[in-house]
């Protein structure tokens, strides 16, 4: 077993990062940190929203609770499914619903429609954010 982990670490060693692996890389990281902002970017929104729809700020609460539990589901239900159709396939219907869905919250004119748009949302970011991690290791360590 030891010779087998010593002859892996030496063919990682022998082969430098390709710029295909850097690539991937960046596009997955820059992936991670738009789902980061995505989440987080509605609190700036909301006192904007809560004003023009006549709201108070704590009626926004379900909203960020809906996001939060589509993440839990999509993180639980969806990457599971990565090891019987792909990781890439599962990462980029994903990130479809995502951001397909952030691009819909525009057009958001109440608020069951926005914590709606913020559940489905999170259940692509949930299921995401797995898949993006295990494409990294996979694109990492790849020749």
């Amino acid at each position: 077993m030891h010779n087998q982990i010593a002859s892996f670490l030496a063919a990682l060693d022998a082969r430098p990062v390709s710029r295909y692996q850097w690539l991937i890389l960046l596009l997955l990281a820059l992936l991670l940190v738009t789902d980061g902002y995505d989440a987080q970017v509605l609190g700036y929104v909301v006192p904007a929203l809560a004003k023009d729809w006549s709201l108070e700020k704590a009626a926004f609460g379900p909203v960020f609770s809906a996001n939060l539990l589509g993440l839990t589901l999509g993180s639980l239900l969806v990457t599971p499914l990565a090891d019987r159709f792909g990781v890439r396939r599962i990462l980029l219907g994903c990130v479809l619903i995502y951001a397909s869905l952030t691009v819909l919250m525009v057009f958001a004119n109440s608020l069951t429609s926005l914590m709606a748009a913020r559940f489905i949302c999170g259940i692509g970011m949930g299921g995401a954010m797995p898949s993006a991690m295990a494409l990294m290791s996979d694109s990492a360590c790849a020749p």
